[in-house]
Order: structure tokens, then sequence, then C-alpha cells
């Protein structure tokens, strides 16, 4: 055995248990054995946990002389199994930021798995310190944690937006779509950001999935501006993005800015000839065939392109297309003050081959509300119908059948109450399926709670009568 591991082993023995690292260390050195600093980083991967210890407190020194070395032998205790080296670990690479920052970038850059919360934490403490560091380790060409770095620039904030900026002309593999993931967040936060990301997005689809949100949110805010210049420079980007992000602009209809939504909504009206259709072809899902469900976040917004859209919508129930009939059928659905004129249309879809068809214009009827006096007719052809259709055009007639309930002063109240019940029995089974269509389809709160307690009414004799008398029979 060489005469300096026979030292080392000797002094690993250590004192009696129970001592500290700290107590043995000053133990070795008073004994003339105090190994080197590149003896005590060739003992952090002793197996022994205590030796290990004993090597990061040795290491816990002003300055290292071989930061590198020291470093890079520091990173995988950063996950060792003891929960003591890894805390002291991290307390003495924190100690080091300043030597400790480029071989932990290195290391990070050096592959795509060895990113951890440990490193993350460590390099957004050092905040925009670590910036230049961060961008000489990006120098290297062949990096492939490169994207890795990007993600961290990302996390420092405002100070790292000019390095993202410029980062952003990367044509390395993975890095456009690691920039857009770390400036997305930040597009409302300057101009160069959001030129940044608009200009990314124009270059590579696959990034265009991943700002777009962020840009139209912050272009809607800027559409807003009370400044006239800023306002349609704003319109005029929107514009550039294309009808395939009318769905990302009718969004910011549910903005809790009053003036965005007023802003956004003038824009809309002011492309309705362009964007509506564009509008029922974006919340078609792709594979599927089409289901009111799909379109009832159009229904939510269409209005924003103004009372005229409910013409373009009655002129397109006509489609060859049924996903365009049905994006249609349920878009009219929030023209109540236009109902009159789309009843007789929307009636007509209930001969429809598609049943979906039949569906969507039961939802809009539902919504829209009914003649009074056509019930009971209603009532008889929803019977004659196949289930599906049947069950939405009798959705629509119970719903306008509780909007009367709900519409009787309170001293006939019961009275009332009592008629629809009688008239819902005789639909026989088929009124329990209409009353829950009411209860999941109705957007109104007042409608869905009319048909849960009816529903609740109509049960109750049933319960009764299979109930067993207390007598037991006969």
């Amino acid at each position: 055995m060489p005469a300096g591991s026979a030292r080392r082993d000797s002094c690993r023995r250590g004192p009696p248990r129970g001592w500290g690292g700290a107590a043995l260390l000053a133990l070795l050195l008073l004994g003339s054995c105090a190994p080197s600093e590149a003896d005590w980083v060739d003992e952090l991967q002793a197996r022994d946990p205590f030796v290990r210890s004993l090597a990061l407190v040795a290491l816990d020194v002003p300055v290292w002389q071989d930061p590198d070395r020291v470093a890079d032998a520091l990173l995988p205790l950063l996950s060792d199994e003891t929960e003591e080296i890894r805390l002291r670990t991290q307390a003495l690479v924190r100690g080091h930021a300043a030597q400790a920052l480029p071989t932990v970038l290195r290391y990070v850059a050096g592959s795509v798995n060895t990113m951890s919360p440990e490193l993350a934490a460590f390099v957004e403490e050092q905040g925009a310190l670590a910036i230049p560091a961060l961008q000489a380790a990006l120098q290297v060409e062949d990096a492939p944690g490169g994207p890795q770095l990007v993600w961290l620039l990302g996390r420092l904030g405002p100070a790292a937006d000019e390095a993202l900026i410029q980062l952003s002309r990367d044509e390395r593999p993975g890095f456009r779509l690691a920039v857009a993931r770390a400036l997305a967040p930040a597009a409302s936060r300057s101009e160069a950001v959001l030129g940044a990301l608009l200009e990314l997005q124009r270059r590579d689809d696959q990034v265009r999935s991943i700002t777009l949100p962020a840009c139209v949110k912050a272009l809607a805010v800027e559409l807003a501006r009370n400044d006239v210049e800023a306002s349609r420079a704003a319109a005029a980007r929107l514009d550039a993005l294309g009808p395939g992000a009318v769905r990302e602009i009718l969004s910011q209809l549910g903005s809790p800015r009053p003036a965005v939504r007023q802003a956004v909504e003038s824009w809309c009206s002011a492309r309705r000839e362009q964007l509506l259709p564009a509008a029922l072809a974006a919340f078609r899902q792709p594979d599927e065939p089409p289901r009111v469900l799909h379109y009832l976040e159009l229904a939510r917004h269409v209005r924003a392109f103004g009372p005229d859209a409910a013409g373009d919508l009655l002129t397109r129930l006509a489609s060859a297309d049924p996903a365009e009939r049905v994006a249609s059928a349920v878009a009219l659905s929030a023209f109540a003050d236009a109902r009159l004129p789309l009843r007789v249309e929307l009636l007509a879809l209930f001969e429809d081959p598609v049943s979906e068809v039949a569906v969507a214009a039961g939802y809009a009827l539902l919504q829209l509300g009914l003649e009074p006096g056509s019930l009971d007719a209603l009532a008889l052809r929803a019977g004659e119908l196949p289930p599906e259709a049947g069950v939405a055009l009798g959705a629509a007639v119970t719903g306008e059948l509780l909007r009367e309930l709900g519409r009787a002063p309170e001293a006939t109240r019961a009275s009332a109450r009592e008629r629809t019940d009688a008239w819902l029995r005789q639909r026989g089974s088929l009124q329990a399926a209409w009353l829950r269509a009411v209860e999941l389809w109705a957007v109104e709160a007042d409608l869905r709670e009319e048909a849960a307690h009816a529903t609740e009414r109509l049960a109750a004799p049933a319960q009764a009568a299979t109930a067993v008398p207390s007598g037991g029979g006969d």
C-alpha cells in the first residue's frame, strides 16, 4: 500500500464515536496529516458517508485552488443518498457560487437529463449575476442541454430579456422552442419581447402554438390603449396573425378588463365577413364527428361579430357540411333578441339526416325560447322523432314550460306548478329525459334549478307507489 494511502487510512479511523467532522478535521491538522485540496476532492467519492462528510467540511474554505475540479466533484453529492450530505453540499456550492457557477452550467449543458430542482434553485439565487455565465455556457455549439440553460435564463426575470431575444435568432435544434417557452410569459412586458415572439411564431408553426395565446393577450391590451397609434398598430398585428388566431382572439372577450373586451369586440365586428367563417372552423375538433359541446365557447362569444352575424349563421344552416350546420345552430342560441325569425329555420333542422344537427337545433331553441301556444304540438312531434332529436326538441319545449312557471306570480305559483307537473306526467317516460336535458343544457341558472325541482317532484309519487305498505300486504 502506498504511504499516502496508509496515512489516509490511519486518519480515517477518526476519533471516538460521536465526535463531529470538524473535530476530526482539527485532529488531522494538529497531527500533521492534513490532506491537500486534491486529496479531499478524491475523498468526496468515498463509499463511507462519514468520509464524504469530512471532505465537505475540509473543502469549506474561502477560496478553492482548483474550482472547476472541486465543483465538478460536488455535483453528484447534490443528490447523495444521505440527507446531511445533500444539505452540506448545497450550502457549500451556494457559499462558493462565483467559483462553482461556470462548472454547474457546463454540467447542465452537457446532457438533456442533468437539470434538477436543486441546480435550478442555485442558478436562480444568483439572479442577474448568472446571466453572463449562462450566455458563455450557451456559446458551446454541441451542448445537448442548451435548451435547459435557456429555460434557466427565463427564470431570471426581466434582466434576462435581452439575452433571450438574442437567442431567439439561434437556429440550433430545440432553441426556438426553448426561447418561446421562456419568453411567452413575458409577452406583455415590453415591445422588444412581444416583437421577438411574433417573429418567432412567424418563422415556426410549432412555436406558434406556444406563443400565440400570450401574444394575443398582449395585443388585446395594446388594442384597448387610449393611444390611437398604439391601438392601430395592435390591430394591424392581430390582422397579420390571420384567421387561424380567431379562437385565441375571441377568448379575450373573457378578459376581466372592460376596455379590453370592448376593443376586441369592435375589432371582431369590423371583420365579421372574414372572421365568422374562420370562427366556425376554429372550434371544429379534427377527426371527430361534430358535437354541440365543441361549439359552446363559440356561442358565448359570437355576438362580438355584431347583430348581422345572425343572418350569416342562418344562411349557413343550409351548408352541405354537417359540422358547419351544427356550429351555426349552436351559435344562433346567442341571438335571443332575434328569436322569432330564427325559430322556423331551427325547427326545420329536426328533419336533418345528421342527428347532431337536430340536437344543436334543440339546444338553440332551449336558449331562445318557443311560442307558448305551440308547446303541445311540438311535444307530440318530439315523441315521434328519433331518440336524440326527440330529446332535444322535448328539452326546448320543457324549458319554455318551466320559464312560464318561473314567471307566474307568487299568488298563483302553486296552481301553475300543479299544471306544469300534470303536463309533464302526460309525457310518460319521456319527461325524465327532457328535464335532464334542460338541467344539462340551459344557460339560465334559474331554468336549471326549475328543472331539478320538477324532477324531484315527479319522482316523489313514483317512490311512494313502489314503497311496501307497513302492514306487509295480505
